[in-house]
């Protein structure tokens, strides 16, 4: 069996390896150092270990670890921080935080995002639309 001192180099070097760290050696340390390498490791952090300070690292490293946000930690600056590192990120920001000035600090990021449009307003969908219906002309629930 590995020591903290061990798994604390481990999950330095691939944070992934917090999948496999026993719980008793879980200590916040051990987390950060975790998330700030693979950011998606949040999902392996015990919820009484999660703080600001180690989500805002996770969601820095990799948008989409803000999924594993607890809501009470999750405010404007750990969502931002999130959409800005992936604006696929936006899924999970609480719709209370989506004010149009969070919207504008977005777009400066990722200019072409859509919010609130709705997907069926999105050219990717009117492409995949069109595609459907060449292929199998079929347009019933389409349109």
């Amino acid at each position: 069996m590995k020591t903290y001192e061990e798994w604390l180099v481990e999950v330095g070097k691939n944070g992934y390896a917090l999948r496999y760290v026993p719980k008793e050696l879980k200590t916040k340390e051990l987390c950060l150092a975790a998330v700030t390498q693979y950011g998606l490791a949040l999902s392996w952090v015990p919820d009484k270990l999660k703080t600001k300070e180690l989500c805002l690292a996770a969601v820095t490293q990799y948008g989409g670890a803000l999924r594993w946000v607890p809501e009470e930690l999750m405010d404007k600056e750990i969502c931002l921080a999130a959409v800005t590192q992936k604006g696929d990120a936006l899924h999970w920001v609480p719709g209370e935080l989506k004010t149009p000035k969070f919207c504008a600090e977005v777009s400066v990021v990722w200019p072409n995002i859509k919010f609130g449009t709705g997907m069926k307003n999105s050219n990717e969908y009117k492409f995949w639309v069109g595609r459907f219906k060449e292929k199998y002309r079929f347009t019933k629930y389409l349109d």
